[in-house]
This record gives structure tokens, C-alpha cells and sequence, in this order.
């Protein structure tokens, strides 16, 4: 009998503490969980509640976010036809900005 488990299905099991988050709450996952549903940091999740109450997590991997370019303020505004009217466009340097 195997006591309404999947064959092959790795067991983990961690507790975790309902959190607030903003508007919202939420519940930190223990790497031992994640590790073992195979999320990664940025990954999605469909999560749902069963008819007996119980929390459902369908692991979703999302695309790798990468950069691999440094771009200035320039080139990401580079398409805007607004005007440039802020002292992000030319103001005084203060603080410890990297001017390049």
C-alpha cells in the first residue's frame, strides 16, 4: 500500500510562518522545499485551494532574466518623445553617482 502517496514522488517537508506583505500576507518556502519542487528564484507559481482546504502549488519556471549590458539613462530613454525636463537629464552630481 502506499498510503495515497505517488510512486516516485521525493517526500520534503519544512514549516513556515504566515507573514504580512504589504496589502497582502505571505510564507517564506525553506530552500529544502524549493530544492525539491525544483523553483528557482523568479520561477511562478498557480497556487489554489481544494476542496478539503488544502494549499496546491503548481511549480511554473519562468524564463532567465539576464542582463548583459550596462546602459546608460540615454540609451534606455533613447524612443521617448516626451520633453526631458528633470535634473535626471542634466542636474548637479550629488552623492557618490558613477558619471560616465
Amino acid at each position: 500500500m502506499n498510503n495515497g502517496r505517488l510512486p516516485g514522488i521525493m517526500e520534503a517537508s519544512a514549516t513556515a510562518t504566515l507573514y504580512k506583505w504589504g496589502n497582502s500576507q505571505g510564507l517564506i518556502i525553506p530552500k529544502k522545499i524549493c530544492n525539491a519542487a525544483g523553483f528557482k528564484v523568479g520561477d511562478t507559481a498557480e497556487i489554489r485551494v481544494d476542496e478539503h482546504g488544502r494549499i496546491i502549488v503548481a511549480h511554473q519556471e519562468s524564463p532567465r532574466y539576464a542582463r548583459r549590458k550596462v546602459v546608460s539613462l540615454e540609451e534606455l530613454a533613447a524612443g521617448w518623445q516626451g520633453r526631458r525636463e528633470s535634473d535626471e537629464w542634466g542636474g548637479v552630481d550629488v552623492g557618490a553617482e558613477v558619471v560616465m
